[in-house]
């Protein structure tokens, strides 16, 4: 269950994750039990319902964790790139005024 999350959470084979909660009678089989109270037939309604749902969360999760790496990085790099402009320039105003 954890793999098909993860790999409808990328946007890949979800219409086939759709495509199987939206199994009808005469496709499925009503044969109600304790364990599966509608058989292992779907709803069409709930699964659209539940599979857009899941996606737009998702997606605003992975995309909100892309730009925090691209953010972290960008931080690592400026703090990085004003040490040495700092070092730099500090050698040369020394130059300059001496």
């Amino acid at each position: 269950m954890v793999d098909l999350c993860c790999q409808v959470s990328t946007s890949a084979g979800w219409d086939g994750v759709l495509d199987g909660m939206m199994v009808s009678p005469p496709d499925c089989n009503s044969t109600t039990t304790e364990v599966k109270p509608n058989g292992n037939c779907g709803n069409a309604g709930m699964a659209i319902l539940f599979l857009v749902t899941y996606l737009i969360i998702t997606f605003l999760v992975v995309i909100n964790m892309y730009i925090a790496v691209i953010l972290e990085n960008f931080s690592q790099v400026s703090f990085r790139f004003r040490l040495l402009f700092i070092d730099t320039f500090s050698d040369q105003q020394t130059v300059v005024n001496v």
